[in-house]
Order: structure tokens, then sequence, then C-alpha cells
């Protein structure tokens, strides 16, 4: 299940709440969108890939106009998953502040 957003307009939680569940996400890329949604920020992927095309390594970075996270694995949606779990950490860190 992913981040339960409410209590910030339209029945969406703050995003500082969200801090210690983000790291147990089961879902970082809705999560990550959700969170973009709720900033009015416009997220964007890169992605790249390495090695030999049989068994390519994955990089994918998440973008708010700066990197925010990235993630390397042997599957896209891995590297995606990871990239988004770092971009959720880091946002919401700062966030905290």
């Amino acid at each position: 299940m992913g981040l339960k957003l409410r209590g910030l307009g339209r029945g969406k939680q703050h995003p500082t709440a969200l801090q210690h569940r983000a790291m147990s996400s089961e879902h970082p890329i809705t999560d990550l969108h959700n969170l973009a949604g709720i900033r009015r920020m416009r997220l964007d992927y890169e992605e790249a890939s390495s090695g030999p095309p049989s068994s390519p390594m994955w990089t994918i970075t998440a973008f708010y106009g700066v990197e925010y996270g990235r993630g390397v694995a042997s599957t896209k949606l891995e590297a995606k998953r990871i990239a988004a779990r770092n971009a959720l950490q880091l946002l919401l860190s700062t966030l905290k502040r």
C-alpha cells in the first residue's frame, strides 16, 4: 500500500508526516508522484543502460529541475523504484526543516 496523503488540502496528509513511512513504502514511484502533485513540482526521469545487451544495468535518475534520486539495478523497474525511494528520502528530509 502506498503512502496515504491526508490533511493537506483535499484530504491529504502533510508531507512531513510521511517521512518515517517513506522508507518502507511498497510503492515509492506512486508516492513520489503524489508528493510531486502536492508540491506542484514537475517530475522527470532519465534512463541509461550500460553493459552487454543480454544483461544490461539500468540507471534511472529522478529530477525536479535538479537530481533528487538515482537508482541502479538489472531491471528498469527496480532502478526506478530505487531512484524514487532515494528522491522521497531527500525531498521529505528537506520538508522537515
